[in-house]
């Protein structure tokens, strides 16, 4: 039989993977490792682009490239488009920040949404991508990249047949290396192996190797050896399969690599149709194969509308999902099928194509989401949703000189680094018509996220401010060695600090877990504090320690809903005793210094007496997720802050 004669087994397998998929993404506790359908796409892309190419192989370079690229731009980019244009229509209207989503899709349209999503994740700022409609573009950027070389690799090495030896050998050493960094990754940056492609090549590699290999005499000697069990070995293999999709989530590499070499085993021995099982090539699974391109592009935006809209129709993910597959009919009846099969006449109708979908996405994201996005959702949004999203004051400082605060006073490991006017342009110095003294605030993101507080009070009070955060790094460290920009950033302020300032100091408290618990360096931590104030006490500065606010349960302050927040308020019995504890170690802290001062944010935030803590505060959200504030939120204490300085902090150092 001919390797590249149709096989409906492998729309079956499209089937059980697009379904794992989707009901993992809707009901993650039903199939908690369902995403692994995602790898079983990977290998039979693999596989089936290596025969397409070698069906056409002999032709010439250029034209070997040009066939390949118009096939794949037919078969991905219209659905693609007609989802990203409808998809981004509602996002600027549903979500409170869209342009997150937005920005994804561009991206997607050009393949390289995978990196995209990648740096979004390293950015705590960027919110949960479980809210981002194009999320699940990731997988599209990794086989997009994957299409720009392999071809001309097959080409070079696989053209003639005394060469094919040549290509399955390249293939296996680069999937060995890419499995080893996968594994590796997954341990040490687990963000990088589950988006970039350099981590995921293997699995593509996995399904080049089955094409390459499927006809082997060996293999076909094996396949004739194992016919008399192919039903139990069929049977098995996707019962194994189906069982991979039930380990936890937290299984680690080895449920990606029993995902691959199970998918892998099912199209190298399903070239023999006795290998076939009935449940792949029925005629709904097959169905659903053929349509799963479609599916799996739909089903996110909507379980996403879902999120963005707690209390809406799309909330229910079973909705979301019989949404999705109407949608999904759609796209591969209308739009899908009537582009990949046209017979466009020239070269330049597909390149206007590519042209014409890339600019209006383009246009579309960054035009509407800049000029459009607020009045869009003030044309559908209730007054009472506009106003607890605190629109327009949500948004995120601009420093006096028109720079951004992030990434111009974030520096991280990452893609902000510490530049030679960083320290420059985030301090801004006293007025001179109120108080002259300067807070000099340090530490992770918990310090960060004070930005709307420390700007308003050097608004309000002519306060000077200095803020650079350093996400994950607190200050000082507890850790045998303290992250070089920080250290170099505290170096450097030292020399500005005049008698009369105050260093301000945060940091996450409380571990993300239900209930939440301290961390168990806070002790440390605190002793390192009493070290920092002695050597600032010899320059006349004082130290604040602001406490642990609230620690709600969502990840995004868009899985609440708007009007019932219930589903997002915590009882204050949950958090008294691990912030209690804290709050102790900090006060008794404080006890040992004059110079040591903590400002509880507790008490002022979730008042005693009350049973249940919100994230808002008259009707609008003051968190962007579970500990962290928006710009509006911490602007809120600014007036309790003040007091604080002026009647504690000040007074006690005159």
């Amino acid at each position: 039989m001919s390797l590249t004669s149709y096989r409906p087994d492998i729309d079956g397998l499209r089937a059980v993977a697009v379904l794992s998929v989707v009901i993992s993404h809707g009901y993650a506790d039903l199939l908690p490792s369902g995403f692994l359908g995602v790898d079983v796409f990977f290998v039979i892309s693999g596989f089936v682009i290596t025969n397409a190419l070698a069906s056409r192989q002999g032709a010439p370079l250029g034209a070997f490239i040009a066939d390949f690229f118009s096939r794949r731009v037919k078969r991905l980019l219209p659905a693609l488009a007609f989802c990203v244009v409808a998809t981004g229509s509602l996002v600027l209207i549903f979500d409170a920040t869209p342009a997150r989503s937005l920005s994804t899709a561009a991206y997607a349209m050009v393949g390289v949404s995978n990196i995209s999503l990648f740096a979004q994740e390293l950015d705590y700022f960027g919110g949960s991508v479980k809210f981002n409609a194009f999320t699940h573009t990731w997988s599209l950027g990794v086989e997009e990249q994957f299409y720009v070389l392999f071809p001309i690799l097959f080409w070079m090495l696989n053209g003639r047949k005394d060469r094919r030896g040549r290509l399955t050998l390249a293939i296996l050493t680069l999937s060995i290396f890419s499995l080893a960094a996968f594994v590796v990754a997954s341990r040490l940056a687990p963000i990088a192996a589950y988006y970039l492609t350099p981590m995921r090549l293997w699995e593509l590699g996995a399904g080049v190797l089955a094409a390459q290999i499927a006809g082997a005499g060996q293999i076909q000697s094996l396949r004739a050896a194992l016919n008399t069990y192919s039903p139990v070995i069929s049977y098995g293999l996707l019962a194994g399969l189906v069982a991979v999709f039930f380990l936890p989530d937290n299984a680690g590499p080895y449920s990606n690599i029993s995902a691959v070499a199970i998918t892998t085993l099912l199209i190298v021995l399903g070239v023999e149709p006795k290998f076939r099982s009935v449940i792949l090539i029925n005629n709904v699974a097959t169905y659903i194969g053929k349509i799963s391109y479609s599916l799996y592009l739909w089903h996110w935006p909507y379980l996403t509308l879902g999120l963005v809209n707690p209390g809406g129709v799309f909330s229910e993910p079973l909705v979301a999902i019989a949404a999705a597959a109407v949608a999904a009919v759609f796209s591969y009846h209308c739009i899908e099928k009537r582009f990949r099969y046209k017979n466009w006449h020239s070269a330049k109708a597909i390149e206007s194509l590519i042209g014409a979908t890339i600019a209006a996405i383009i246009a579309v994201s960054i035009g509407l989401t800049a000029q459009n996005a607020f009045s869009l959702k003030r044309l559908f949004w209730t007054d009472e949703q506009a106003r607890a999203f605190a629109f327009p004051p949500n948004k995120l400082p601009v420093l006096g000189n028109g720079s951004k605060y992030n990434p111009t006073c974030v520096v991280d490991d990452g893609q902000r680094p510490l530049n030679e006017d960083t320290i420059d342009l985030c301090t801004a110095p006293p007025t001179g018509r109120g108080i002259n003294q300067t807070i000099w605030a340090m530490g992770d993101s918990h310090v960060g996220h004070l930005q709307g507080l420390l700007y308003g009070l050097h608004e309000d009070y002519g306060l000077g401010v200095h803020l650079i955060e350093t996400p994950g790094h607190q200050f000082p460290s507890t850790r045998d060695t303290t992250f070089g920009p920080r250290q170099e950033i505290f170096d450097d302020i030292k020399g500005r600090m005049k008698p009369g300032d105050v260093i301000l100091l945060s940091r996450l408290y409380l571990k993300r877990e239900s209930p939440p618990v301290p961390y168990e360096n806070v002790d440390l931590w605190t002793e390192r504090i009493l070290v920092l104030a002695d050597a600032m006490a010899e320059r006349g500065v004082s130290v604040i320690v602001v406490g642990p606010p609230p620690m709600f349960l969502f990840d995004d302050v868009r899985e609440c809903s708007v009007s019932d927040a219930s589903n997002c308020l915590i009882p204050r019995a949950t958090l008294e005793a691990p912030i209690a504890k804290v709050h102790a170690a900090l006060n008794a802290m404080a006890a040992e210094h004059s110079t040591i001062f903590v400002f509880e944010l507790f008490n002022r935030l979730c008042a005693e007496g009350v049973e249940l803590c919100s994230p808002l505060k008259e009707g609008v959200f003051l968190y962007r997720d579970r500990d962290h504030f928006n710009a509006h939120g911490s602007a809120q204490l600014r007036g309790d802050f003040g007091a604080f300085l002026k009647n504690d902090v000040f007074q006690a150092s005159r």
